[in-house]
């Protein structure tokens, strides 16, 4: 079983449950829906995605509706008992709220059931308003230091979770952010063609003041390639330009800033697949933090699976994936380091390349296969043989 939200963890949950079924188990999947009307009952949510069952909890809105899913288990126990608890080999829990991820862990013991906690983030200080950012702080911190700890199978999403908690868990796996090449949504992208000027894609958001992602660094740094002779496009997606240009007014200041810019609002999923199909290159600007060097981009494995080749600074363990063995970046550039500087060279590498090095490029990401879902059966087959109860 797999509760996983219809973000970055959907994706995940979606690749791992591939190959947990091509090593031989069957799963079930409870989510959240934020669709989902007040008081529905679990059970009545059942659809059938993929070949797997699926289950919804509503999305808490509330303060009620978020304590209530901090604390309670019930639709989960709902969902095994539909199924026959004795059935049930092990629950995988993506980050769950502590409270509720304790009580699981009571439940799982009692039932002999293997509980797996598969982390993909440490989250760094909150800034949501008081009192939220205080409960959210302590779940993060307790859920790291004090329950994982105590956890004995845990799958981890990078190379910097899994060395922090190698040796405290007894039996560890280490599977990034990784896509199912097979699914509809690959095969119905649009050829792509190069630009006639070098165009760069990104899709997500930023946070306040680009606290996530610096999208402020690359607008600078195509601008002022741009003032310099060279064009450059930035075709930004998944907020809103009047938030991003309100808290980043200085950017409005840059010469060639509206030639330069084209921001498409928030799109859907497969709307921002499809145009970052079409781009050039796509770019993730990470700095080195707690929550980079922890976390795993999905929009990685996602972005190579259009075809398009990456533009990235080398945070969390990515440059493993995209230079295996040191060798040269064949999917991409790969900055050295996280400074504006990085980013500008890596905006100069795109703008240099001629049209058939960008074909070449595309195709070369069409052949990677470095972030397919069963390049990891093997360990998660190990892993599961190694499932302690």
């Amino acid at each position: 079983m797999i509760m996983p939200d219809r973000n970055a963890g959907a994706q995940r949950a979606r690749s791992i449950l591939k190959s947990i079924q091509e090593i031989g188990y069957q799963g079930v999947v409870v989510g959240l829906d934020n669709q989902l009307p007040s008081g529905s009952d679990v059970l009545s949510t059942k659809a059938v995605y993929h070949g797997t069952d699926c289950y919804c909890v509503r999305y808490p809105a509330t303060v009620g509706e978020w304590l209530n899913r901090m604390w309670t288990i019930q639709p989960f126990v709902q969902v095994m008992e539909a199924y026959g608890i004795e059935n049930f080999k092990a629950v995988l829990a993506i980050d769950y709220e502590v409270a509720a991820l304790c009580r699981l862990r009571h439940f799982c013991r009692k039932h002999d059931i293997a509980l797996i906690a598969d982390s993909m983030e440490w989250y760094e200080k909150s800034d949501l308003p008081f009192p939220r950012n205080l409960v959210k702080d302590l779940d993060t911190s307790l859920r790291m230091k004090w329950l994982y700890p105590k956890f004995k199978n845990m799958i981890c999403i990078s190379q910097y979770l899994y060395n922090h908690f190698h040796g405290l868990v007894a039996n560890v796996a280490k599977v990034p952010v990784s896509i199912d090449r097979t699914e509809e949504k690959w095969s119905k992208l649009p050829d792509y063609r190069p630009q006639p000027i070098c165009t760069i894609a990104y899709a997500g958001n930023p946070g306040d003041h680009c606290i996530k992602e610096r999208v402020d660094w690359l607008i600078r740094a195509a601008c002022e390639l741009s003032a310099q002779g060279t064009a450059c496009r930035l075709r930004l997606m998944g907020f809103d330009q009047e938030w991003f240009e309100g808290q980043n007014p200085s950017l409005m200041q840059l010469a060639g800033y509206r030639e330069t810019v084209c921001y498409l609002g928030k799109l859907t999923h497969r709307e921002c697949l499809s145009e970052q199909a079409q781009a050039d290159f796509f770019a993730i600007i990470r700095e080195d933090r707690l929550v980079t060097r922890a976390g795993f981009p999905t929009k990685l494995s996602e972005g190579i699976g259009c075809g398009t080749p990456v533009l990235a600074t080398p945070f969390s363990n990515i440059a493993e994936y995209l230079q295996p063995g040191g060798e040269a970046c064949r999917v991409g550039f790969l900055s050295s380091g996280f400074e504006y500087q990085d980013v500008v060279w890596l905006v100069q590498q795109a703008v240099r390349c001629s049209e058939e090095q960008r074909m070449n490029l595309h195709q070369q990401c069409k052949e990677f296969h470095e972030l397919d879902y069963n390049r990891f059966n093997d360990e998660l087959e190990d892993f599961l043989n190694g499932l302690y109860e």
